[in-house]
Protein backbone atom coordinates (compact mmCIF):
# COMPACT_ATOMS: atom_id res chain seq x y z
CA UNK A 1 0.00 0.00 0.00
CA UNK A 2 1.34 3.45 -0.92
CA UNK A 3 1.39 6.23 1.69
CA UNK A 4 2.22 9.88 0.96
CA UNK A 5 4.62 11.63 3.25
CA UNK A 6 3.19 14.20 5.62
CA UNK A 7 5.12 17.04 3.97
CA UNK A 8 3.95 16.05 0.49
CA UNK A 9 0.34 15.88 1.61
CA UNK A 10 0.54 19.32 3.24
CA UNK A 11 2.06 20.80 0.08
CA UNK A 12 -0.75 19.38 -2.04
CA UNK A 13 -3.41 20.75 0.27
CA UNK A 14 -1.80 24.21 0.36
CA UNK A 15 -1.52 24.25 -3.42
CA UNK A 16 -5.20 23.40 -3.81
CA UNK A 17 -6.10 26.05 -1.25
CA UNK A 18 -4.07 28.62 -3.21
CA UNK A 19 -5.80 27.73 -6.46
CA UNK A 20 -9.20 27.95 -4.80
CA UNK A 21 -8.42 31.42 -3.42
CA UNK A 22 -6.91 32.60 -6.69
CA UNK A 23 -10.09 31.71 -8.54
CA UNK A 24 -12.15 33.80 -6.17
CA UNK A 25 -13.86 30.87 -4.52
CA UNK A 26 -14.16 30.80 -0.74
CA UNK A 27 -14.48 27.54 1.25
CA UNK A 28 -17.84 28.56 2.74
CA UNK A 29 -19.31 29.28 -0.69
CA UNK A 30 -18.41 26.02 -2.38
CA UNK A 31 -21.71 24.34 -1.56
CA UNK A 32 -23.98 27.28 -2.40
CA UNK A 33 -22.19 28.04 -5.65
CA UNK A 34 -21.88 24.47 -6.85
CA UNK A 35 -25.47 23.61 -5.89
CA UNK A 36 -24.41 20.03 -5.28
CA UNK A 37 -27.01 17.85 -3.61
CA UNK A 38 -25.89 15.37 -1.02
CA UNK A 39 -28.70 12.92 -1.74
CA UNK A 40 -31.57 12.25 -4.11
CA UNK A 41 -34.14 14.97 -4.87
CA UNK A 42 -36.79 13.29 -2.76
CA UNK A 43 -34.50 12.95 0.23
CA UNK A 44 -32.82 16.35 -0.03
CA UNK A 45 -36.10 18.27 -0.20
CA UNK A 46 -36.98 16.95 3.24
CA UNK A 47 -33.59 17.58 4.88
CA UNK A 48 -31.88 20.67 6.29
CA UNK A 49 -28.16 20.20 6.88
CA UNK A 50 -24.86 22.02 6.81
CA UNK A 51 -21.79 23.08 8.77
CA UNK A 52 -21.69 25.56 11.66
CA UNK A 53 -18.32 27.07 10.71
CA UNK A 54 -17.71 29.14 13.89
CA UNK A 55 -17.70 25.90 15.91
CA UNK A 56 -14.99 24.18 13.90
CA UNK A 57 -12.01 23.50 16.12
CA UNK A 58 -14.05 23.92 19.30
CA UNK A 59 -15.52 20.45 19.02
CA UNK A 60 -13.12 18.66 16.64
CA UNK A 61 -10.00 17.08 18.15
CA UNK A 62 -8.06 16.45 14.97
CA UNK A 63 -7.99 17.43 11.32
CA UNK A 64 -9.53 14.16 10.20
CA UNK A 65 -12.84 15.24 11.73
CA UNK A 66 -12.96 18.47 9.72
CA UNK A 67 -14.95 18.87 6.49
CA UNK A 68 -12.66 18.81 3.46
CA UNK A 69 -13.78 22.23 2.19
CA UNK A 70 -12.65 23.96 5.41
CA UNK A 71 -9.47 22.00 6.00
CA UNK A 72 -7.58 24.43 3.78
CA UNK A 73 -8.28 27.49 5.96
CA UNK A 74 -7.68 25.55 9.19
CA UNK A 75 -4.43 23.83 8.18
CA UNK A 76 -2.22 26.74 9.19
CA UNK A 77 -3.82 27.15 12.61
CA UNK A 78 -2.82 24.10 14.70
CA UNK A 79 -4.59 25.47 17.77
CA UNK A 80 -7.87 25.18 15.89
CA UNK A 81 -7.69 21.41 16.26
CA UNK A 82 -7.70 21.44 20.05
CA UNK A 83 -11.17 20.85 21.43
CA UNK A 84 -12.06 23.48 24.01
CA UNK A 85 -15.62 22.54 24.90
CA UNK A 86 -18.06 19.70 24.65
CA UNK A 87 -21.69 20.02 23.83
CA UNK A 88 -23.17 22.40 21.29
CA UNK A 89 -26.54 22.14 19.64
CA UNK A 90 -28.40 23.46 16.63
CA UNK A 91 -32.13 24.16 16.50
CA UNK A 92 -34.61 24.68 13.68
CA UNK A 93 -37.18 27.44 14.24
CA UNK A 94 -40.20 28.77 12.40
CA UNK A 95 -40.34 32.54 11.91
CA UNK A 96 -43.32 34.66 12.95
CA UNK A 97 -44.83 37.46 10.86
CA UNK A 98 -42.37 39.91 12.45
CA UNK A 99 -39.44 37.75 11.35
CA UNK A 100 -38.53 36.70 14.89
CA UNK A 101 -38.09 33.03 15.75
CA UNK A 102 -41.01 31.24 17.33
CA UNK A 103 -40.36 29.07 20.37
CA UNK A 104 -40.14 26.26 21.16
CA UNK A 105 -37.89 25.02 18.38
CA UNK A 106 -39.32 22.71 15.74
CA UNK A 107 -36.31 20.38 16.06
CA UNK A 108 -33.03 20.33 18.03
CA UNK A 109 -29.94 18.20 17.54
CA UNK A 110 -26.34 18.08 18.75
CA UNK A 111 -23.56 19.41 16.56
CA UNK A 112 -21.22 16.65 15.42
CA UNK A 113 -17.53 16.89 16.36
CA UNK A 114 -16.82 18.26 12.88
CA UNK A 115 -19.47 20.98 13.43
CA UNK A 116 -21.94 19.52 10.95
CA UNK A 117 -25.65 19.03 11.59
CA UNK A 118 -28.62 17.45 9.87
CA UNK A 119 -32.38 17.54 10.36
CA UNK A 120 -34.46 14.93 8.54
CA UNK A 121 -38.19 14.82 7.86
CA UNK A 122 -38.31 18.59 8.32
CA UNK A 123 -41.60 19.01 6.47
CA UNK A 124 -43.40 16.98 9.10
CA UNK A 125 -41.83 19.22 11.76
CA UNK A 126 -43.13 22.38 10.09
CA UNK A 127 -40.42 23.47 7.64
CA UNK A 128 -41.59 24.45 4.16
CA UNK A 129 -40.46 25.77 0.80
CA UNK A 130 -42.51 28.95 0.51
CA UNK A 131 -40.99 31.75 -1.57
CA UNK A 132 -40.50 33.82 1.58
CA UNK A 133 -37.99 33.07 4.33
CA UNK A 134 -39.95 31.06 6.90
CA UNK A 135 -37.34 29.19 8.94
CA UNK A 136 -34.05 29.73 10.73
CA UNK A 137 -31.33 27.42 12.09
CA UNK A 138 -29.41 28.50 15.18
CA UNK A 139 -26.27 26.91 16.62
CA UNK A 140 -25.36 27.61 20.23
CA UNK A 141 -22.89 26.42 22.85
CA UNK A 142 -19.25 27.04 23.77
CA UNK A 143 -20.29 30.62 24.64
CA UNK A 144 -21.23 31.22 21.02
CA UNK A 145 -24.46 31.67 19.10
CA UNK A 146 -24.70 31.88 15.31
CA UNK A 147 -27.71 31.55 13.05
CA UNK A 148 -28.81 31.37 9.42
CA UNK A 149 -32.13 32.00 7.71
CA UNK A 150 -33.02 28.83 5.80
CA UNK A 151 -32.79 29.59 2.10
CA UNK A 152 -33.45 26.14 0.65
CA UNK A 153 -34.43 22.62 1.63
CA UNK A 154 -32.34 21.17 -1.17
CA UNK A 155 -28.86 22.57 -0.56
CA UNK A 156 -26.52 22.92 2.40
CA UNK A 157 -27.44 25.56 4.97
CA UNK A 158 -24.05 26.51 6.35
CA UNK A 159 -24.01 28.75 9.42
CA UNK A 160 -21.34 31.47 9.33
CA UNK A 161 -20.43 35.01 10.26
CA UNK A 162 -22.09 36.19 7.05
CA UNK A 163 -25.34 34.31 7.64
CA UNK A 164 -25.43 35.45 11.26
CA UNK A 165 -25.27 39.12 10.28
CA UNK A 166 -28.48 38.67 8.29
CA UNK A 167 -30.05 36.64 11.11
CA UNK A 168 -29.62 39.67 13.39
CA UNK A 169 -32.10 41.72 11.34
CA UNK A 170 -35.27 40.59 13.19
CA UNK A 171 -33.70 41.85 16.44
CA UNK A 172 -33.42 45.31 14.88
CA UNK A 173 -37.12 45.56 13.89
CA UNK A 174 -36.49 46.41 10.24
CA UNK A 175 -39.38 47.90 8.18
CA UNK A 176 -39.57 44.74 6.08
CA UNK A 177 -39.37 41.64 8.24
CA UNK A 178 -37.18 38.65 7.43
CA UNK A 179 -40.36 36.59 7.07
CA UNK A 180 -41.49 38.78 4.15
CA UNK A 181 -38.28 38.57 2.14
CA UNK A 182 -37.69 36.00 -0.57
CA UNK A 183 -35.21 33.23 0.10
CA UNK A 184 -33.34 34.18 -3.08
CA UNK A 185 -32.66 37.71 -1.79
CA UNK A 186 -31.40 36.36 1.52
CA UNK A 187 -29.13 33.82 -0.19
CA UNK A 188 -27.75 36.58 -2.42
CA UNK A 189 -26.98 38.74 0.63
CA UNK A 190 -25.21 35.89 2.44
CA UNK A 191 -23.10 35.14 -0.63
CA UNK A 192 -22.21 38.82 -1.19
CA UNK A 193 -21.09 39.22 2.43
CA UNK A 194 -19.16 35.93 2.35
CA UNK A 195 -17.18 37.09 -0.66
CA UNK A 196 -16.49 40.44 0.98
CA UNK A 197 -15.00 38.88 4.11
CA UNK A 198 -12.87 36.55 1.99
CA UNK A 199 -14.40 33.33 3.27
CA UNK A 200 -13.75 34.08 6.96
CA UNK A 201 -16.75 32.00 7.90
CA UNK A 202 -16.09 32.25 11.63
CA UNK A 203 -15.73 36.04 11.71
CA UNK A 204 -17.40 37.93 14.57
CA UNK A 205 -20.43 40.15 13.99
CA UNK A 206 -18.41 43.32 14.48
CA UNK A 207 -15.75 42.20 12.01
CA UNK A 208 -18.30 41.23 9.37
CA UNK A 209 -20.26 44.45 9.83
CA UNK A 210 -17.19 46.68 9.53
CA UNK A 211 -16.08 44.83 6.40
CA UNK A 212 -19.41 45.31 4.64
CA UNK A 213 -20.40 48.89 5.49
CA UNK A 214 -18.32 50.34 2.65
CA UNK A 215 -19.54 47.96 -0.06
CA UNK A 216 -22.16 49.66 -2.31
CA UNK A 217 -23.49 46.35 -3.66
CA UNK A 218 -24.08 44.91 -0.19
CA UNK A 219 -25.60 48.15 1.12
CA UNK A 220 -27.97 48.31 -1.85
CA UNK A 221 -28.97 44.63 -1.56
CA UNK A 222 -29.64 44.95 2.18
CA UNK A 223 -31.67 48.14 1.76
CA UNK A 224 -33.68 46.58 -1.06
CA UNK A 225 -34.44 43.51 1.06
CA UNK A 226 -35.14 45.03 4.49
CA UNK A 227 -36.27 48.56 3.57
CA UNK A 228 -33.57 50.20 5.70
CA UNK A 229 -29.82 50.69 5.85
CA UNK A 230 -27.30 48.18 7.13
CA UNK A 231 -26.50 50.52 10.05
CA UNK A 232 -29.85 49.54 11.56
CA UNK A 233 -28.21 46.30 12.72
CA UNK A 234 -26.24 48.26 15.29
CA UNK A 235 -29.52 48.67 17.18
CA UNK A 236 -30.25 44.95 17.21
CA UNK A 237 -31.23 43.48 20.56
CA UNK A 238 -28.85 40.86 22.06
CA UNK A 239 -29.19 37.23 21.04
CA UNK A 240 -29.91 35.01 24.05
CA UNK A 241 -27.38 32.19 24.26
CA UNK A 242 -28.57 30.43 27.40
CA UNK A 243 -31.13 30.79 30.18
CA UNK A 244 -30.69 28.98 33.50
CA UNK A 245 -33.67 28.78 35.83
CA UNK A 246 -34.61 26.48 38.72
CA UNK A 247 -37.13 23.75 38.01
CA UNK A 248 -39.04 24.64 41.18
CA UNK A 249 -39.15 27.48 43.70
CA UNK A 250 -40.63 27.94 47.15
CA UNK A 251 -42.56 31.01 48.19
CA UNK A 252 -40.44 33.71 49.89
CA UNK A 253 -37.24 31.75 49.21
CA UNK A 254 -34.66 33.50 46.96
CA UNK A 255 -33.78 31.71 43.73
CA UNK A 256 -31.13 32.42 41.11
CA UNK A 257 -31.83 33.01 37.42
CA UNK A 258 -29.11 33.48 34.85
CA UNK A 259 -29.16 34.57 31.22
CA UNK A 260 -26.25 34.73 28.78
CA UNK A 261 -26.48 36.86 25.67
CA UNK A 262 -24.35 38.01 22.75
CA UNK A 263 -24.66 41.65 21.73
CA UNK A 264 -23.82 42.93 18.27
CA UNK A 265 -20.93 45.08 19.48
CA UNK A 266 -19.59 42.75 22.18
Amino acid sequence: MFFKSKNLLICEVLALAFLTSSCGLQPELLRDLSKTKSSSNAEASNVISGTAFPFIGLLAKNSQALPREVLFSSLLIPSAFAASCSGASVSLYALGADGKKLTPALMTASLAVNATYSFEQVRAAGANEYTETTNLVEASGCDKIYARPVTDLNFSQDISGASNLIALAPNADTPISLRQISRLKILNLINLISRKIQGSASALNDTVFNATTGDPEILSAFSNAFGTGLNTLQEAAPMIREITAPLAADELVPVTFEAKASHFRL
